[in-house]
C-alpha cells in the first residue's frame, strides 16, 4: 500500500530534524516549537495528512514488523471498525495490556487490580490475557500508542480532544467514535514492542498530575458534574491516605537520619494531587521541562 510518514517533534531539542531530513527526504518533518502535549502533536500529524487510513505512533514504539499492511487490510474488509489496535509487548517482550472497556468505577478498579499484577510480573496474568484475546476482539478503547483509525471517523467525530495534555485522550477518541456507531477492535495478528513511559521520565511527578488532571476532566465530559465528584472524592480517599502514610514514614526516617528522599516524594505528590483534587480547576497546561513525546503518523 502506499503511504506516507509524518514526524512531528514536540519539541524535543536532540537535532534529529537535520539528520532525518537528510536520510529520508520523503518523510514529512514538523516541529511544533514547544512542547504541545500528544492530542495535539497528533493533531498537527493528521492536519498534514492526506491517507484514507491514519496511524498514530508514539515515538517509544519499535516496529517489529515490516508493514502495517495486515491493519490495513483488516479495515479495508471490516467498514464497520473505525477504530483499530495492534497487539503489544514491552520492552522484554512480555504482553502489554493496551486496550480496555469505557471507563467506570466497575472496570477502573478491574483495571487497577491486573496492571498491578502485570507490575509484579505475574506471567500467568499476563498469559491468560494473551490467550483470551488472541484473535480480533470488540473493545471499547485502545492505546494512542499505536492506533490506526479512518480518515471518515475524524471528519465526523473530529480529532484528539486537545484538553487533554496527555493521557486519555486515546480513550476519548474511542468514546466518541463508539458513541457514533463505529466499531473499534484489538488486533492481534500484528504486534509492535511498546517499551512506555520514555517521554515522562524526566518529570515523572508532573506526568502523574497531568493523568490525575486528565482523569478528572474525561470524568467531567462524559460523567458529567456527578462523575468528576465521585473522582474527587476517590483521589482524596487514596491520596489522604498515601499523604499520611508517606509523611509519617518522611517523619520517621528523618529522625532516625535516614534516608527520606523517596517519602519526601511521594509527600509532595500526594499534596499536589489532594490540592487538584480537592480545588483545582480541570485544565491542563502544559509541563515544561521534561515530558517530550513525538508523533508519528
Amino acid at each position: 500500500f502506499p503511504f506516507e510518514i509524518i514526524v512531528v517533534d514536540n519539541h524535543s531539542g536532540d537535532g534529529f530534524e537535520s539528520e532525518l531530513v537528510q536520510r529520508f527526504s520523503h518523510v514529512k518533518f514538523i516541529q511544533t516549537g514547544t512542547n504541545a502535549g500528544f492530542a495535539k502533536a497528533n493533531n498537527l500529524g493528521i492536519h498534514n495528512s492526506h491517507g484514507q487510513y491514519i496511524l498514530c505512533l508514539n515515538s517509544d514504539v519499535e516496529i517489529l514488523e515490516p508493514s502495517f499492511d495486515a491493519m490495513v487490510q483488516y479495515m479495508n474488509y471490516h467498514e464497520e471498525v473505525g477504530v483499530l489496535g495492534p497487539r503489544h509487548i514491552d520492552g522484554n517482550d512480555h504482553f502489554q495490556l493496551s486496550f480496555g472497556h469505557f471507563p467506570t468505577l466497575r472496570s477502573e478498579i478491574i483495571r487497577k487490580i491486573i496492571y498491578y499484577r502485570i507490575s509484579l510480573n505475574d506471567h500467568h496474568v499476563r498469559d491468560y490475557l494473551d490467550e483470551k484475546y488472541s484473535s480480533q476482539t470488540v473493545i471499547d478503547w485502545v492505546s494512542g500508542s499505536c492506533l490506526m483509525v479512518r480518515r471518515d471517523v475524524l471528519e465526523q467525530i473530529g480529532l484528539f480532544d486537545e484538553n487533554f495534555f496527555m493521557y486519555f485522550e486515546d480513550v476519548g477518541l474511542c468514546t466518541r467514535a463508539r458513541k457514533k456507531g463505529w466499531f473499534v477492535h484489538y488486533f492481534p495478528s500484528t504486534t509492535i514492542k511498546h517499551y512506555g513511559g520514555q517521554s515522562v521520565k524526566k518529570n515523572l511527578m508532573d506526568a502523574l498530575i497531568a493523568y490525575r488532571q486528565s482523569q478528572m476532566y474525561f470524568a467531567r465530559k462524559y460523567y458529567g458534574p456527578f462523575g468528576l465528584l465521585v473522582i474527587r472524592f476517590l483521589l482524596l480517599i487514596k491520596y489522604g491516605i498515601n499523604f499520611f502514610k508517606s509523611g509519617s514514614m518522611f517523619l520517621f526516617n528523618k529522625l532516625l537520619h535516614q534516608d527520606s528522599v523517596a517519602n519526601c516524594t511521594k509527600l509532595l505528590l500526594s499534596k499536589k494531587i489532594l490540592q487538584k483534587a480537592a480545588f483545582g480547576r480541570v485544565e491542563h497546561k502544559p509541563i515544561e521541562p521534561g515530558i517530550v513525546q513525538t508523533a508519528v503518523t
